[in-house]
């Protein structure tokens, strides 16, 4: 939980109390924050609003909420227990995601920041990197070498041993080590978003907003 002061609060599921707070490494007097907790860390995408406008991400320990690092950027684009992927204005980086080491940076889509793609899919061996107006990447997860490119799209997925990628006219599943497509699903409206249910069956939002149940 986090609130526009730049506290974050975690709370004991169990009867609600507090286990720790945390605030910002830089600060200011409000802030927009966007959390991503993955196993152990909790990442957090921070923009105050001084001038000039600052734009940092920070990992804090999820147990204790010990910062364990912060580095410049605008967004987390993915992330899991080993490899964080940030988007700063122009570049992506891929870090560490306990340490925040630096593990390899490309350069980012000429569009910019903030209208950044929603977010890429981490596999065992490669990043599947969104990119607007351009092909989606499929990246080598320890160098960032490209493997190969896909369709334009704004999302990608991680959906069990496919990535799914929304398209103009509708959805494809990739391979994510080799980019081959395993199925295509046609969507008639627009304005999609996606989830996986916890049974497994990929949830596609659209413009209906009616929930459809695909692949």
């Amino acid at each position: 939980m986090s609130t526009e002061d730049g506290s974050t609060y975690a709370l004991d599921l169990t009867d609600g109390s507090l286990g720790w707070r945390s605030v910002p490494p830089v600060p200011a007097l409000f802030y927009s924050l966007r959390l991503t907790p993955v196993p152990g860390v909790v990442l957090t995408a921070s923009a105050d609003y001084e001038h000039p406008r600052r734009s940092y991400v920070y990992a804090n320990d999820a147990e204790t909420g010990r910062l364990r690092w912060t580095r410049p950027a605008v967004s987390v684009l993915g992330a899991d227990r080993d490899l964080t992927l940030l988007r700063t204005v122009h570049l992506v980086e891929a870090v560490d995601t306990r340490s925040g080491a630096l593990r390899w940076r490309r350069p980012a889509s000429k569009v910019g920041a903030r209208t950044e793609a929603q977010g890429a899919a981490l596999s065992p061996g490669t990043v599947v990197l969104p990119q607007p107006g351009a092909p989606v990447l499929g990246l080598e997860r320890s160098t960032g070498r490209i493997r190969w490119r896909g369709p334009e799209t704004m999302t990608a997925l991680k959906a069990g041993d496919v990535v799914v990628v929304t398209t103009s006219d509708g959805l494809t599943a990739l391979d994510p080590a080799t980019g081959a497509v395993h199925w295509r699903l046609p969507v008639e409206r627009s304005h999609q978003e996606l989830a996986v249910a916890p049974d497994g069956e990929l949830l596609l939002l659209d413009s209906d907003l009616v929930p459809h149940l695909g692949k």
